[in-house]
């Protein structure tokens, strides 16, 4: 939109100074008048033109830094793995994420990073989830795999509790019911 202001005020200088002498609206003394007008929205639409680009470049950096942030947490966590040190880098790496996007102004680069979420979600749902065999579904990890412990496809949950509990005494724990 600037940019088409900009040339239709560029074209209709040229058009006055090329007809001007055939003109006789305006006499000679506005001249001068007309050609600082003229020549002051050239000046501020070329500063806008400029502060808008630099924006844009701003934006455009920092999206391409929340992909690749977006990229390396997907590589922590590509391979299930239940690390708690991964899991805390993963979680930071994308909470970093979130607060750089925040900066992002210009409506192309915001709807870019929507799309990236969204593309994330996707990837962190088959990553972190099992295909039943059954349904031909995608199932959510059991809760055991939250616990950090290594042989999380088979320990009961109690089991998996007790043994990532350190200090804590855990003594029975169950998804259904509250234990006194």
């Amino acid at each position: 939109m600037i940019t088409n202001f900009f040339l239709a005020t560029a074209v209709s200088i040229l058009i006055i100074i090329i007809l001007g002498d055939y003109l006789v609206i305006i006499d000679k003394s506005a001249w001068s008048l007309l050609f600082e007008i003229f020549t002051t929205l050239g000046v501020v639409v070329a500063y806008l033109t400029y502060r808008r680009n630099a924006q844009f470049s701003h934006d455009e950096t920092i999206f391409l830094r929340v992909r690749q942030a977006y990229d390396e947490a997907l590589s922590i966590l590509r391979d299930c793995n239940n690390s708690n040190v991964e899991w805390i880098q993963a979680a930071r790496i994308l909470e970093r994420t979130r607060k750089l996007s925040s900066n992002i102004k210009t409506k192309e680069f915001i709807n870019s990073v929507h799309l990236e979420k969204d593309y994330l979600r996707h990837r962190l749902h088959h990553i972190l989830s099992l295909e039943n065999e059954r349904t031909g579904q995608r199932d959510s990890l059991p809760p055991s795999f939250f616990y950090g412990v290594k042989d999380w496809e088979t320990k009961p949950l109690n089991e998996a509790a007790i043994e990532a509990g350190g200090k804590a005494i855990a003594h029975e724990v169950a998804l259904d019911k509250i234990i006194p």
